[in-house]
């Protein structure tokens, strides 16, 4: 594939166009010598840097390059770093077309499939490789019909790291030090996990943690450590945790249903492909990330510590899966009966 990263990013996989949502009614056409030209659109929010980029949206192109057939002439158009949408907009610019496919971070859209948010619960995995492999589990079984009804469809999903809590000024001891500290939170469950612990929840999506750092609207952040620096979190934070589990955000890679129908099975088959080959290898990315991540933010001065009092912080937060499951039966949706497909999956209790 030949790519290039540009003022509007762009990866193009092939010579032919034919947009599924720049103009043209369907994904496929009459391409060379019969077969089918088809062009996606592919949006996220990351950062290059960041391994969601490289490891989720970008080796999904590669991998579907790799994987479609010769009779098929595809282009692929990459508008990374928020430059179709903003992190909370692509679920929408998936279903409504204005991308064809997108990566969705669950916690920013919690309306549109609130039971997608069990997976941010805390304590529920150790490892972004065993949270990704849970996670894509659930949404490709139990919520699968969930996102279809939405008019978008899963191709692949992971979660992050288990969050820490990187501070401005503060090192932690134990839940008490937590209270009335503003913190960004990803929202969803991550919220509830943050007043449970007593600080005050200030949802941001993550491009925006620096500025609320840097200016003091928040003194602290819950996100994973392999996150931090391709947001130069490192420039803002004096601290972070390292054993903390406080929960997770998951992304699904989503594309639109009505251009999912409208391809060949022979593209179809390709994305899965090569859909099957990311999800294979994210997780484990995720994981290397948040190792060379630790590596990088103490080169850049912050101090990571373990929280001496790790068992307080697990004592506060056990009521947090029921709560989070009674609150979306309330309202509902099919909050418990999520939390026992998820803990069936998990293991976690």
């Amino acid at each position: 594939m030949k790519r290039s990263v540009q003022a509007v990013a762009f990866s193009i996989a092939a010579a032919s166009l034919l947009s599924a949502c720049g103009g043209n009614d369907d994904a496929g056409g009459e391409g060379g010598e019969g077969g089918e030209s088809v062009e996606l659109k592919v949006a996220d929010h990351f950062p290059e840097s960041n391994p969601h980029a490289a490891d989720g949206s970008l080796a999904f192109i590669d991998h579907l390059e790799g994987a479609a057939p010769e009779s098929v002439d595809l282009s692929v158009q990459y508008l990374g770093a928020e430059q179709l949408a903003g992190a909370d907009e692509l679920f929408n610019a998936v279903r409504d077309g204005t991308t064809d496919i997108a990566a969705a971070v669950m916690s920013y859209v919690t309306t549109e499939i609130p039971e997608a948010e069990v997976a941010q619960l805390p304590g529920a995995f150790g490892t972004a490789e065993e949270g990704a492999q849970a996670f894509w589990e659930l949404v490709n079984g139990p919520l699968q019909e969930k996102f279809i009804d939405k008019g978008t469809r899963p191709l692949f999903g992971t979660c992050l790291p288990p969050y820490q809590i990187a501070t401005t000024e503060k090192k932690l001891g134990d839940p008490a030090d937590v209270e009335g500290m503003p913190l960004r939170s990803s929202g969803g469950a991550v919220t509830l996990t943050i007043e449970k612990l007593g600080g005050t929840p200030v949802e941001l999506p993550a491009p925006e943690m620096y500025l609320a750092m840097q200016r003091g609207t928040v003194e602290g952040a819950l996100a994973p450590i392999s996150s931090l620096p391709s947001y130069k979190i490192e420039e803002v934070a004096d601290y972070t945790t390292t054993n903390l589990a406080l929960g997770s955000a998951c992304t699904v890679w989503l594309i639109n249903e009505e251009v999912w129908g409208g391809l060949s099975s022979d593209t179809q088959d390709a994305i899965v492909e090569a859909a099957e080959l990311t999800q294979a290898d994210i997780g484990k990315a995720m994981d290397e990330a948040d190792v060379a991540s630790a590596d990088a933010l103490t080169e850049g001065g912050v101090e990571l510590y373990e929280v001496p009092d790790v068992a307080a912080f697990e004592a506060r937060l056990g009521s947090v899966a029921e709560e989070w499951a009674s609150d979306a039966d309330s309202k509902g949706y099919e909050g418990t009966a999520t939390l026992d497909a998820w803990r069936e999956i998990t293991g976690a209790e």
